[in-house]
């Protein structure tokens, strides 16, 4: 129904850069081809041996089945 309604999916993301004081704007439209059902985003925060943590920006936009249990 979606790539037949032609329908888009605009978000929009409004901050404050708190080095500088300086408002931050990002926006992203997502068409029908863009969405996964049952899925999600993969987890891109990791914890390493010596207890700290990093984000993994390579995995960024990756996705993966949600389970059907």
């Amino acid at each position: 129904r979606l790539m037949q309604g032609n329908v888009t999916i605009v978000a929009s993301i409004n901050g404050i850069d708190e080095t500088v004081s300086q408002p931050i704007h990002a926006r992203h439209i997502y068409g029908p081809r863009d969405i996964f059902w049952n899925h999600r985003l993969v987890d891109i925060f990791h914890d390493t041996g010596d207890g700290n943590r990093y984000m993994d920006y390579d995995s960024f936009h990756d996705t993966q089945p949600i389970d059907s249990k």
